[in-house]
């Protein structure tokens, strides 16, 4: 009797939980209130001062992921001085990423133990005491890698560099030219891609976004700049293929570099995940 009912409870536990592959579950409007009781209290798509009040709202999930998960989240005028934690089902999976007065999407990995098949609680809390006036447009779960029936983001890669001085100061800065191999099978796209310093003291520091959009299969050069007073540092580079009609999320890439004292990026220490094209100098 025993062993009978352990394996019709396995069996249910199976079918309960199927995994769901390659999906995504997205939130455009808000849904909760800062005590997730399920009634909206307003705070996306509008401007909040997370010093006072926190953003909250879920998404609705399910099955379940088998290989990785990713939070996805589209926010305004996250500043490099704030401090905004993001919590998944109560524990903290990382940080907003942003720039000032631009819209910038912080993907975040989660591990997959905080995945709940139904409503999962995510909530941006600013811990540095601040005052943060940021806004939220969507938030999004990418599960095993999200879908890629209708584009692609065939390769993301650094082509070539240069240095340049900017006003009477004759401030040293950086431009990375980037390369993005799309394939598109119908509709229209986002892309935007992202420059971010990381550093095993002090954490990540958001350097440079760049937008752009497309219809058609195509290779889309994208710039990047960057102020490094000749300072041996690592960068990342991220891009993010983004469906216009669904706002989801259907490809994205990223390799990191290590900007060489005097010299700028290190074709040496480059790291690609699609590509080991070597980038020259302009």
């Amino acid at each position: 009797m025993h062993k009978l009912l352990i394996r019709v409870t396995c069996i249910f536990s199976l079918v309960l939980f199927a995994h769901q592959a390659n999906a995504q579950f997205i939130t455009t409007t808000d849904n909760e209130n800062n005590s997730f009781s399920g009634a909206p209290d307003g705070d996306m798509d509008v401007t909040v001062n997370l010093k006072t009040n926190g953003i909250d709202f879920s998404i609705n999930t399910t099955g379940m992921p088998s290989e990785q998960l990713q939070l996805a989240i589209n926010a305004y005028n996250v500043n490099v001085d704030d401090n905004i934690n993001v919590l998944m089902n109560g524990s903290n999976i990382g940080k907003l990423n942003g720039q000032s007065r631009k819209w910038v999407i912080s993907m975040l990995d989660v591990p997959l133990n905080l995945w709940v098949n139904g409503v999962n609680k995510i909530e941006l809390v600013e811990s540095g005491g601040n005052d943060a006036y940021i806004k939220v447009d969507w938030g999004q779960l990418i599960v095993d890698g999200g879908r890629k029936d209708v584009a692609r983001l065939n390769s993301f890669e650094l082509d070539k560099f240069n240095s340049y001085t900017e006003g009477f100061l004759n401030i040293k800065k950086w431009r990375l030219y980037n390369n993005l191999d799309i394939s598109v099978t119908e509709g229209s796209f986002s892309t935007q891609i992202q420059l971010i310093e990381r550093n095993v003291l002090w954490g990540e520091t958001f350097e440079d976004v760049s937008y752009g959009s497309i219809t058609s299969s195509e290779v889309k050069t994208m710039t990047l700049d960057y102020l490094n007073n000749n300072l041996s540092k690592n960068y990342q580079c991220r891009a993010i293929l983004v469906n216009n009609a669904t706002q989801e999320i259907v490809d994205w890439d990223e390799f990191t570099f290590h900007h060489k004292y005097l010299e700028g990026p290190d074709s040496f220490l480059l790291k690609f995940e699609n590509s080991i094209k070597v980038p020259t100098q302009e």
